[in-house]
């Protein structure tokens, strides 16, 4: 069987003019666009621009940041039912990303419901809006992959819209988007990739092929990671591996970094990115003291010389850059995050070795008590 993947993909675009005269070449002329609202960027200017000279842009969405709401989707699909348009434009970060990726399959007339509806179940697809996924940041990995993650208002829960259809048509990665990204922003979402990347190589589902997307992807994010750069804060290749990370866990399953990320987005709202970052090192420290081999291929890929030193670069990328705050868990009793954490039976299931209440509850006490939070 081969690796799922879009359609279309370009990599290393230069030109916003390009962009639009390959959508046109895909015989695409009417586009909705979802643009991240929080991002400035001079690329993301010229692609507007380009489309808006070049394309029949028949409706500009600026997407207000945070996880994608269920609720703000279905609003959204009512808004633009009666619209003519050929394709969905997706211009930001995973959030941005899953939103438009939900939509182009949701938007169809037999499906334009409640869309908690699709949230973690099988439906069918019999057509869907062509969609078109340009990632703005280096970490989420949406561009490549079957899923839409939605939050759920109502139960308070983040569970994805499923389907094959929901992956992108067509991707393009644009280094320049991300030239003058901020860095609580970039490096959070960061670790991100590299966890998908890690999950994909360790875990149980993993396969021949996405091991070999898991290390193609580690070996650019150690170009970021431990490689001297000139003038360039962020490396060029960095949007590559966070594409190839997200090809590799579409084709695999996410693990318990995953898994005890959730209920810090659920409870804390922190962003999946901060939630991930804080997770990975203490999830790593887990797995190195039940088995050392568990985190040779992690340190190994990003060319860190020992275990603790990948540990301290993720301490301190964290302490510097991510924004989190876990303050507020006194609010709710442990056992809430653990067993919420234990109920992502697919991701904890594909851990390498049997995780269990006990290390779940080790990483979120490790996570909560830490001085630096």
């Amino acid at each position: 069987m081969g690796i799922l993947k879009p359609k279309y993909i370009y990599k290393n675009i230069k030109s916003a003019d390009f962009v639009a005269r390959k959508i046109l070449k895909l015989e695409i002329s009417k586009i909705i666009i979802v643009v991240d609202a929080n991002i400035q960027n001079r690329m993301i200017s010229e692609l507007l621009t380009a489309f808006h000279l070049n394309l029949n842009v028949v409706k500009l969405i600026k997407y207000p940041g945070g996880e994608p709401t269920t609720e703000h989707l279905n609003k959204f699909l009512l808004n633009i039912a009666e619209l003519d348009y050929h394709a969905f434009v997706g211009i930001g970060g995973g959030s941005t990303l899953d939103f438009t990726k939900a939509a182009s399959v949701l938007s169809t007339k037999e499906l334009m419901h409640d869309s908690s509806e699709y949230q973690g179940v099988d439906f069918e697809v019999n057509s869907k809006k062509f969609c078109i996924c340009i990632p703005s940041t280096a970490g989420s990995g949406a561009e490549a992959t079957k899923s839409a993650v939605m939050f759920n208002p109502k139960t308070n829960i983040k569970r994805g819209i499923n389907n094959l259809k929901v992956m992108p048509d067509a991707v393009f990665l644009i280094p320049s988007l991300i030239s003058n990204l901020p860095e609580e922003i970039f490096y959070p979402s960061l670790f991100d990739g590299i966890t998908h990347a890690y999950e994909s190589l360790i875990g149980k589902s993993s396969t021949k092929k996405t091991v070999k997307l898991a290390r193609k992807s580690l070996s650019l994010y150690k170009k970021q990671l431990r490689d001297k750069q000139s003038n360039e804060r962020y490396h060029k290749k960095v949007l590559e591996a966070s594409f190839l990370a997200g090809q590799a866990i579409c084709n695999s399953e996410t693990g318990p970094v995953h898994a005890l990320s959730y209920p810090l987005s659920e409870y804390l709202k922190l962003s999946h990115g901060q939630a991930i970052a804080l997770v990975l090192p203490k999830v790593l420290l887990t797995y190195k003291r039940l088995d050392v081999n568990l985190v040779t291929p992690l340190v190994d890929g990003l060319g860190f010389k020992d275990f603790d030193s990948l540990v301290n670069k993720i301490q301190v990328l964290n302490k510097n850059y991510n924004k989190a705050s876990v303050k507020d868990y006194s609010k709710f009793e442990l056992e809430t995050f653990v067993l919420r954490s234990l109920e992502l039976k697919g991701a904890i299931n594909n851990s390498p070795i049997v995780w269990n209440y006990d290390n779940s509850i080790e990483v979120y006490k490790s996570i909560f008590e830490s001085e630096d939070l």
